[in-house]
């Protein structure tokens, strides 16, 4: 289900929900910059007030980030952890994935890499086991 897509003052940035059990994913694609991140964060709280135990956010389909994106993500995770909602996120290809390496938050932040078999635990993003 698409949440929203389009543009927010220039900048492009898709999301789309997926409910399995007691997982909410927003995948998101495009761009999260300055224009784009107050969406995000609004879509973000509405998921943790809703009483969603788990939120995933997937970067995978992410193109680009800047500084303002990078803030909504710590957002998004200070305000799930003060709602009791497991925050993680699936970590971004390419460029995006670069800023994140040199900002120091692809360690710094809960990456998971999603496993195709089951009982397979998850790897973070820099190869430790989660």
């Amino acid at each position: 289900m698409a949440i929203f897509n389009g543009d927010a003052g220039g900048s492009a940035l898709d999301v789309q929900v997926a409910v399995s059990g007691r997982r909410r994913t927003l995948l998101v694609s495009g761009e999260l910059d300055m224009a784009s991140a107050p969406r995000f964060l609004v879509l973000v709280v509405h998921f943790c007030n809703d009483g969603a135990p788990e939120l995933m956010i997937d970067l995978s389909q992410l193109n680009f980030v800047d500084s303002g994106g990078l803030n909504a993500i710590l957002m998004a995770q200070r305000e799930c952890r003060h709602r009791r909602t497991t925050f993680m996120l699936t970590p971004p290809t390419g460029a995006a994935r670069r800023v994140f390496e040199m900002t120091g938050m692809l360690d710094a932040l809960p990456f998971v890499e999603s496993s195709s078999e089951p009982g397979r635990p998850s790897r973070k993003a820099n190869g430790a086991i989660a």
